[in-house]
């Protein structure tokens, strides 16, 4: 559960600075940039974050 946790923790900070950033910034700027990285690290996150969900239910399941 500490991995789950620490995604949790991650998921909220990457919301944070997400929230921060100019969406409309242009992709060729520095900001653009980091939305972008921002996003694409969002989006994995929560990927792991669904995955360990989906595991835990499939081995509750067990």
């Amino acid at each position: 559960m500490e991995k789950y946790e620490q995604l949790i923790i991650r998921l909220n900070q990457l919301t944070v600075i997400k929230e921060e950033l100019d969406n409309n910034a242009p992709i060729d700027s520095w900001e653009g940039q980091a939305y972008t990285r921002t996003l694409v690290e969002l989006v994995l996150v929560e990927m792991k974050i669904e995955d360990m969900k989906k595991d835990a239910l499939q081995s509750a399941q067990r």
